[in-house]
């Protein structure tokens, strides 16, 4: 295996840069690089109670981390774990973003609480994909699907309802792998309940025509979500009544 050696900064820089991407590297104490450390970003308001996990990203063979940071938050904390190794965690703010550049790693022994082993997951990670799971980060409260996709690590979406991961812009939300909706993505997202989904994959450089990947062609960013079984063959929507003066939205499923 390749080991490869950090470039170290004794000094503490800026790693932000014009496009709002946080990036460094992690290291051990002998300066060779670490692969595979988890890196978490949170954002905080003023008070420091609220923390939301906004953003993750695993060290390369290189020990290089980055992130998009949205500008959203007045405060950050970043959190770095790997087996083996003592964790780190650093608070900055949104207007003095100051870390080093180089972030080493102390070995030691993470002691962890009794875990009892479940099938279900949070994530997993592959080559050119994401899938989340639906269930974690669900809390009932979801209106709609776009309300789920909010509480993602990495989602965010604007006014329009336009959906971005880090910083890349989603250009379509297939269901089970079949483009329904072509670019007019929103009519699924602000309209379908959020119940009806199991998993969400987030894909980068997707491209089903064969010849076009081969090319290097792909529709950058998109997402598919896999419905629960017991939907797979409804149609699914909300309906609008109201009785007296109070109006309500209800999910409706027709077979």
């Amino acid at each position: 295996m390749k080991n490869y050696t950090c470039i170290i900064f004794t000094i503490l820089t800026l790693n932000l840069n014009a496009q709002g991407t946080l990036r460094g590297f992690v290291c051990d104490n002998n300066k060779v690089a670490l692969q595979g450390v988890v890196v978490k970003l949170y954002g905080q308001n003023d008070s420091l109670v609220e923390k939301k996990l906004i953003s993750y990203s695993i060290s390369r063979n290189d020990g290089l981390y980055n992130f998009h940071l949205p500008p959203s938050w007045p405060h950050y904390t970043i959190e770095f774990f790997s087996l083996g190794f003592q964790p780190l965690s650093l608070q900055f703010k949104n207007n003095q973003i100051l870390l080093p550049d180089t972030i080493f790693l102390i070995p030691g022994f993470n002691y962890l609480d009794t875990v009892y082993i479940k099938h279900n997951f949070i994530y997993n990670i592959k080559k050119d994909a994401i899938t989340f799971n639906a269930d974690f980060y669900r809390l009932n409260n979801e209106k709609n699907i776009e309300q789920l996709l909010d509480k993602l690590p990495g989602i965010s979406i604007d006014e329009n309802g336009i959906i971005s991961f880090n910083g890349n812009t989603i250009s379509k939300i297939l269901l089970n792998g079949d483009d329904l909706f072509k670019n007019k993505y929103t009519e699924l997202s602000r309209n379908a309940p959020a119940e009806i989904i199991d998993k969400i994959d987030v894909i980068s450089n997707f491209q089903k025509d064969t010849l076009l990947l081969l090319n290097n062609i792909t529709e950058g960013y998109v997402l598919n979500l896999h419905l629960k079984k017991h939907y797979l063959n409804k149609i699914f929507g909300y309906i609008e009544g109201a009785s007296g003066f109070k109006a309500e939205k209800k999910p409706i499923y027709l077979l």
